[in-house]
């Protein structure tokens, strides 16, 4: 069985899963139970989430400047921030 390279963004540093668990919570403001709980931490350790779980400003900007995300994803969720 051969594993998948993480896939990395060059900009923010986020994997594909720490990408996918900030954009699950700015939507949804609660945690994708599909995300292992070890990214969460991740994202905690770095300061981009809180236990809440709630974004950070730092984790919201990662987002803002990713590059896996579409410019119009990218949008749409900083549209997110501006609601709360």
């Amino acid at each position: 069985m051969t594993t998948q390279p993480v896939r990395r963004c060059q900009r923010s540093g986020l994997t594909q899963q720490q990408v996918h668990c900030l954009a699950s919570i700015a939507i949804n403001g609660e945690r994708d139970p599909l995300i292992p709980f070890g990214v969460e931490r991740s994202l905690i350790i770095r300061g981009m989430l809180q236990y809440g779980p709630e974004l950070t400003d730092r984790g919201w900007d990662a987002l803002a400047k990713t590059e896996l995300l579409s410019a119009s994803f990218r949008s749409s969720l900083m549209r997110c921030r501006a609601n709360d």
